[in-house]
């Protein structure tokens, strides 16, 4: 959250790293200022939508983080497409990687 990802790269792959949404505005800034010209932005976790309540894993790791912190917001499918359009990304892809992760990828 604090160091550079680097100069002019193509792509930075944020792996199960984004499940606070005020981490995730500044994780998506820093990928933002490290892409080049057309960076392409993969993000891959575990989460649930709630106007469909599921997928089921991404729900019940959802309800994990807020035992852990109850004061924790949790991030949803949609909150994270909006929070990504808001950083700049264009989203090109967004789909279920298993039954219990999901990807989005969006372009600078």
């Amino acid at each position: 959250m604090k160091d550079p990802l680097g100069d002019n790269v193509d792509a930075v792959l944020l792996s199960d790293v984004m499940y606070r949404e005020s981490d995730a505005i500044i994780i998506l800034k820093n990928a933002w200022q490290s892409l080049g010209q057309n960076g392409l932005i993969i993000v891959r976790g575990y989460y649930a939508d709630p106007e469909r309540s599921g997928p089921l894993f991404g729900a019940l790791f959802a309800v994990k983080l807020m035992v852990d912190d109850p004061q924790r917001k949790i991030m949803s499918i949609s909150n994270l497409k909006y929070i990504v359009k808001e950083a700049g990304f264009e989203i090109i892809k967004t789909s279920s990687l298993t039954e219990h992760s999901f990807a989005l990828i969006g372009k600078k």
